[in-house]
């Protein structure tokens, strides 16, 4: 008799257990190619993400000692071979107010400094309304527009520092970013200012917690260009 036969026989006998069987099995294909979908989807949300947060940036330092990057670190990665750009991003988490009087609001923010020229280097600009930063205006800051929007904010706005040197000047929001870039951290709840004026409004300067690297095309790109 053939193995096939009684195989089948087998199976006929037990018709609850063969079922269970198949169905076992085809749940645990089932699973795999799931696995391997989401697997791929998860990745590629991944590449979006961070091409969105750094730009054309392809490496994110980031300085695990709580006073950051020195100035001169940056200026010696700037300085390496096949190092194209290299922006800086402080950060501060901040108290932020309104005026204040009987309608102030007082805000939680991630407050990132950067560098307006050299960030444009790395990262594409995002303002959806207003204009981006100038790196000689001290009170220039952009928000999110969602953000914005949920606290009834917008360009001409001012806000406020907690904790800053006498005499600083109120913020200016001259911008609104889409959610994408640094704009999308910290749940939107962000500020972006130019690092020389976050500096300045405190008597310690806010630490370069990330430095974005942009190491141009790869070796046989530039043999081809």
């Amino acid at each position: 008799m053939r193995l096939g036969t009684l195989a089948w026989r087998g199976l006929r006998a037990r018709p609850l257990r063969t079922a269970l069987t198949v169905l076992g099995i085809a749940l645990g294909v089932a699973v795999v190619a799931a696995t391997f979908i989401t697997g791929a989807s998860s990745e590629q949300a991944l590449h979006g993400a961070t091409a969105e947060l750094l730009g054309s940036a392809d490496v994110r330092l980031r300085a695990f000692d709580e006073r950051g990057f020195r100035p001169r670190t940056v200026q010696s990665v700037r300085s390496l071979p096949g190092v194209d750009a290299a922006a800086p991003v402080a950060e501060r988490r901040l108290t932020v107010s309104t005026a204040p009087g009987a309608d102030e609001a007082v805000f939680d923010l991630t407050v990132y400094g950067v560098d307006p020229e050299a960030d444009a280097e790395v990262r594409p600009d995002t303002v959806v309304d207003g204009r981006a930063l100038r790196a000689d205006a001290t009170t220039d800051a952009l928000v999110a527009a969602s953000w914005a929007s949920r606290h009834g904010l917008g360009v001409g706005d001012q806000l406020l520092l907690d904790g800053r040197r006498q005499g600083f000047p109120a913020l200016e929001i001259v911008g609104l970013l889409s959610d994408r870039g640094l704009a999308a951290t910290a749940g939107g709840d962000v500020l972006v200012m130019v690092r020389s004026a976050l500096d300045a409004a405190f008597e310690v300067p806010a630490p370069i917690r990330y430095l974005d690297v942009d190491l141009g095309p790869a070796p046989d790109d530039r043999e081809v260009a």
